[in-house]
C-alpha cells in the first residue's frame, strides 16, 4: 500500500501536511508528497510543470495516475487530502475485492439518496485505487469532464464550486439512469461493490475512512480537518 497527499504553499497547508504525514508514518505507512507549488519539499514535478494557476485540488486525478505509474502492478494506492491524519491501521482495505474505493458521505443506506442530489455523495478526501487498467481509465475519464480552463478566472464558480470532487460525482450521475440508480444503486449498502461501466467499486463509510463530524471521530480511522471551525481549533491544539 503506498499513501500519496498533495500540497502548495496556500494558508496553512505545509503544516498541514506535515501532520498528515506524521500521522501515516507514525503506524508504518509509506507516505510520498507532492509539491504543487511552493511547499518545499517532497516530489516538485508538477510544479515545475507549472499548471498555475489550475486549482491544487484538480490536480488530484493527475496526482494519482503518477502514482500508479511508480507502483507494481495491482498494488493499491491511497490518496489522502493534506488536511487528513490517520488515526488507526487501514489494512483492511486493501483486500483485492475491487479496483476503486470510494468513500460515500455519511455512511448511510445509498437507498437514502435521491438520484437528482447525487452530486455530492462519494466524497474525495480519500481514494482507493489499484494499479490496474481500470483505475488508469477511470482516472483519465474524471480528467476529461474538468472544464479546459481551470483557473479561478476561467471557470465559473458554479463550476468550480467543490473542485474534482463534483466532476467524479457527475461521472456517476451521468452514468446511472433513475432505474438503473432505483435497481442497482439503491439496493446496495457500505462495502458492497457496484459496478462503473467495466470497473468494480467498492463503497467505504465516511464515519471511518474520512470524518469531518468532530462529534464522531472517536470512530474514525481517517479524520478530515476541513475548513471553518474544526480546522482553526486543530492548528490553535497544535501550534
Amino acid at each position: 500500500m503506498q499513501i500519496v497527499t498533495a500540497a502548495n504553499d496556500n494558508k496553512d497547508y505545509p503544516e498541514l501536511v506535515k501532520q498528515c504525514v506524521s500521522s501515516a508514518e507514525a503506524l508504518g505507512y509509506d507516505i510520498s508528497v507532492y509539491d504543487l507549488g511552493g511547499l518545499g519539499y517532497g516530489n516538485n514535478t508538477f510544479a515545475q510543470q507549472n499548471r498555475s494557476p489550475i486549482l491544487a485540488c484538480w490536480q488530484k486525478p493527475f496526482v494519482m495516475l503518477d502514482a500508479l505509474e511508480k507502483v507494481a502492478p495491482n498494488e493499491l494506492v491511497v490518496w489522502f487530502d493534506a488536511d487528513l491524519q490517520i488515526k488507526k491501521k487501514i489494512d483492511e482495505i486493501d483486500d483485492k475485492s475491487y479496483d476503486i474505493g470510494l468513500v460515500v458521505r455519511g455512511g448511510f443506506k445509498l437507498e437514502t439518496f435521491k438520484q437528482n442530489d447525487f452530486s455530492q455523495k462519494f466524497n474525495t478526501g480519500t481514494l482507493f485505487l489499484y494499479n490496474n487498467a481500470k483505475s488508469i481509465s477511470f482516472l483519465q475519464e474524471w480528467i476529461s469532464t474538468f472544464p479546459k480552463s481551470l483557473s479561478h478566472k476561467g471557470v465559473r464558480r458554479s463550476l468550480w464550486k467543490h473542485g474534482d470532487q463534483r466532476y467524479l460525482n457527475d461521472m456517476f450521475r451521468t452514468y446511472y439512469s433513475v432505474t438503473a440508480y432505483n435497481n442497482i444503486i439503491g439496493t446496495q449498502l457500505i462495502g458492497a461493490p457496484i459496478q462503473y461501466k467495466n470497473s468494480t467499486i467498492k463503497l467505504f463509510g465516511s464515519v471511518k475512512y474520512n470524518n469531518y463530524d468532530e462529534n464522531s471521530m472517536d470512530k474514525a480511522s481517517i479524520v478530515h480537518f476541513k475548513g471553518g471551525a474544526l480546522r482553526e481549533t486543530w492548528i490553535k491544539d497544535n501550534a
